[in-house]
């Protein structure tokens, strides 16, 4: 007769149990794995971030001056950065010019648009302003500043819109920019821009 190759039961059952927690413990690795994954993706990937504008350049087309009042246009160019992993979709907008942050001396529109994940877009704006819509006569501070030769102004916008992650996922997120512009009556530019 022939030698018989069978294992004792003992040895069965204690082979079947190491193939059990070999399973068990590649398991648990797998949905641990899986587990890190998806806080990875939830915390760094789908973090949304405020889109950043920022204005780039500004430079005068014309300038008008007279004694009391000046008026003309202001070319900005600015840029809108999407730091998200989705695009950014901003509604139609506007730039203003303020002049002393409360009288508005010229506005534009600022048309709707999109930024690519993780890009920059350029958008170029020009302004018309006109200063007659302050009274000079009863402004001091613009005759004092028109008499030295230069004119502060103060640029705002908001680009309100949307931030589209994973195809179904949308957050609402403002970018705004607010800067001051010192314009040189003399010389009929730009001197100065200083952007919070």
């Amino acid at each position: 007769m022939g030698k018989s190759t069978a294992l004792p039961a003992n040895d069965e059952n204690l082979l079947r149990q190491k193939k059990r927690t070999k399973y068990v413990v590649f398991a648990a690795a797998f949905a641990v794995f899986q587990v890190v994954q998806i806080l990875v993706l939830f915390l760094v990937i789908m973090k949304v971030k405020t889109p950043d504008v920022r204005l780039r350049s500004a430079t005068l087309l014309n300038l008008d001056i007279t004694n009391s009042s000046f008026n003309g246009t202001l070319k900005a160019e600015f840029g809108v950065k999407n730091p998200n992993f989705g695009p950014f979709k901003y509604q139609n907008s506007s730039v203003q010019l303020f002049y002393m942050d409360s009288y508005l001396v010229g506005d534009a529109g600022v048309v709707k648009g999109k930024v690519g994940f993780r890009s920059t877009k350029k958008v170029d704006i020009s302004v018309n302003f006109l200063s007659i819509r302050i009274d000079a006569g009863q402004n001091p501070r613009l005759r004092s500043e028109m008499s030295s030769g230069s004119v502060t102004l103060t640029v705002r916008s908001k680009l309100e819109g949307k931030i589209t992650l994973m195809m179904f996922l949308k957050k609402k997120r403002t970018g705004d920019v607010d800067c001051i512009l010192t314009i040189d009556l003399h010389k009929k530019s730009v001197r100065e821009v200083k952007c919070d």
